[in-house]
């Protein structure tokens, strides 16, 4: 039939797919305005789609991805037409859509493109979830929030809603996506297992979320433990995007005790399953910590193109943050290089990039003192340490230490006396869990330090600051 069909040139052949068919656009259009009135192949259409998405679902988060991600790659176009069928027809049934939808569109990078439509579905739903579709209306609700801004209103709901679930989730991926779009709540570790239930996939990502909890809080060892534990649980479920979360944070651990060529395995690791998963975001993220082991082994071409393709990832999937984290590692390149000029303009412009949210505060500390960094090798020494001070006072906004860390650091270089900076220097590595190794900023500050105090003076002015960390950044 569909070669009689295609004979008749009323279908063709998609080159390039497994046995694909499409109308052609003058058969479609034509079909599409004769059904413009009836709505019983609509809901039919939509009741097809629907059961795929369901069927695909828990298929994503295991070893079997691809072909369920190209399967729903292929038909995003259908998954489209029938949500919008759903969200103006059947309430119930588009959030059915949506939340086996959600993490799809997360791995894919294109969850930002469905704001308006999670946004309508939403106010259709009202304030509080139908009976039985608690977890997709929270999904309906993370997609509502991405690039929405603030909301404390529908944060605060959502988080009642979870509050008063008791699981297990059969859609786990919410503890992650409400984490990114709210910021980190406080809920309890109890809770959290709840919620986890006996998913591998899941505790898993628990192990992930106590791993980053862990290194913002300046526990490095137990922050390695965690994601160690977690990459674990990964290889077991075959899941690579949990896989790509863990070589991350792991490759930036290595790095930071000054283990490059450990960090770089384990980043290649993470970005061979990014790029199989076609994940830009994630790929990105992997590319700019790449990029900054390059740039502090001395590697600036290699460092710089790979800034620049996590840039054009971002941007095109419309991750302004992320477009500003790559921002912020040009500058860097061009600062270490001598291009001060160039170094200016990308941690401006990288400024800007960043959202009003939780999650930029750190990339905003990093392009200020960026900027502070570069006034300094211009030889504005009044100009560099205003910006620096900017810094340590957004510091504090910071989910984590780490941003105080990087401001002492900051601070320490345009300390009035040695004994300041070494004793900011000591703050840096309280806040962080221990010295920062490779990172050739910081070196440059401790050797300058070193070289105008005795090994007793530094040692004991750098021990003042670890002991009192945080204080001795605000004494600025």
């Amino acid at each position: 039939m569909l070669a009689s069909l295609v004979e008749k040139s009323f279908v063709e052949f998609v080159a390039g797919t497994e046995g694909r068919y499409r109308m052609l656009e003058t058969i479609r259009a034509f079909a599409a305005e004769s059904l413009s009135g009836p709505q019983d192949l609509a809901d039919a259409h939509a009741g097809h789609f629907l059961r795929l998405a369901e069927e695909a679902e828990p298929h994503l988060r295991g070893g079997g991805q691809l072909p369920w991600l190209a399967r729903l790659a292929a038909e995003q176009a259908n998954l489209d037409a029938a949500l919008r069928h759903l969200v103006r027809h059947d309430t119930g049934g588009a959030l059915r859509l949506m939340g086996p939808l959600s993490w799809f569109w997360r791995l894919r990078g294109v969850h930002g493109e469905r704001v308006a439509t999670a946004r309508e579905l939403l106010a259709a739903a009202g304030d509080a979830p139908p009976p039985g579709l608690e977890e997709e209306y929270v999904l309906c609700a993370v997609n509502a929030l991405s690039g929405a801004g603030d909301e404390p209103e529908l944060i605060a709901r959502v988080d009642a809603v979870l509050d008063a679930y008791r699981g297990p989730l059969r859609l786990p991926y919410i503890l992650v996506l409400w984490a990114v779009a709210a910021g980190p709540r406080p809920a309890t570790d109890a809770h959290a297992l709840t919620l986890a239930g006996g998913s591998p996939w899941a505790r898993a990502l628990l192990d992930v979320g106590l791993g980053f909890r862990a290194q913002f809080a300046g526990r490095p060892r137990e922050s390695e433990e965690c994601f160690a534990r977690a990459l674990a649980g990964y290889r077991a479920t075959g899941d690579r995007w949990g896989l790509a979360n863990c070589l991350d944070p792991l490759g930036l651990l290595a790095h930071a005790r000054g283990e490059s060529e450990r960090a770089l395995e384990l980043l290649d690791e993470g970005l061979a399953h990014v790029r199989e998963l076609a994940a830009p975001e994630e790929t990105a993220d992997l590319l700019r910590t790449r990029a900054t082991v390059l740039l502090h082994r001395g590697d600036t071409a290699t460092a710089v193109a790979h800034f620049e393709e996590a840039l054009a990832l971002a941007r095109g999937a419309g991750l302004p943050d992320k477009v500003a984290a790559a921002r912020r590692g040009l500058g860097d390149a061009a600062r270490l290089s001598g291009n001060t000029a160039h170094a200016r303009v990308h941690y401006e412009i990288a400024l800007r990039e960043c959202a009003a949210n939780w999650f930029s505060v750190g990339e905003t500390v990093r392009s200020l003192i960026g900027l502070g960094r570069t006034a300094a090798a211009e030889g504005h020494a009044e100009e560099a340490g205003d910006w620096f001070r900017q810094a340590a006072e957004l510091a504090v906004e910071g989910p984590g230490d780490l941003e105080l860390a990087d401001a002492a650091e900051a601070l320490a270089s345009a300390a009035g006396s040695a004994e300041r900076a070494a004793e900011l220097l000591g703050a840096a590595a309280g806040l962080r869990g221990g010295r920062t190794e490779g990172d050739p900023d910081v070196a440059r500050v401790e050797r300058e330090t070193r070289a105008k105090l005795s090994a007793e003076a530094y040692d004991q002015a750098f021990e003042q600051g670890r002991r009192r960390r945080s204080a001795a950044v605000s004494e600025r």
